[in-house]
């Protein structure tokens, strides 16, 4: 009796391990799969918050490929953004729009839905196009208003 319960017990946990170590089974890396469609949904929203398919889908790629060229957008001689409070400001501003576009990606395309994806889809392209350089030439302008002579 014991023999059997043991025998079925094994057989048991050869399925639980052959499914869980399997690639693409229903128990394999679920927390990595998981997080990966949480970081593309953002991208989903701005795919859908643009009407026309065409401009939608080039507005996905779009927003990926800006991620390349952040350092040739960002002005500031100060890489870093401990020192820089205005950047620190608009960049928590960029996060939390990065998290309501994937709760936005993650929604039906209703009505509310719609209009904060692309209030955010705006957002986000505004950070990196438009915001990015101005706050760099700004805040350089912000260290040397004091001393002309300070140079970077």
């Amino acid at each position: 009796m014991t023999e059997k319960v043991s025998e079925t017990l094994k057989n048991k946990w050869r399925a639980v391990c052959s499914e869980s170590c399997t690639y693409g089974s229903e128990g394999s890396s679920w927390l990595s799969r998981k997080w990966t469609w949480e970081l593309t949904l953002s991208f989903y929203a701005i795919l859908r918050s643009i009407p026309d398919k065409l401009f939608g889908v080039l507005a996905m790629f779009g927003a990926l490929v800006i991620l390349f060229f952040i350092p040739f957008l960002n002005l500031s001689p100060i890489r870093s953004s401990v020192f820089r409070p205005i950047h620190q400001f608009f960049f928590w501003l960029l996060f939390m729009d990065y998290l309501i576009l994937g709760w936005i990606g993650g929604c039906i395309p209703e009505t509310p839905y719609y209009e904060i994806g692309q209030a955010a889809t705006i957002f986000y392209f505004v950070y990196f196009l438009l915001l990015l350089p101005i706050l760099g030439i700004i805040e350089y302008h912000m260290l040397t208003c004091d001393n002309p002579s300070y140079k970077i």
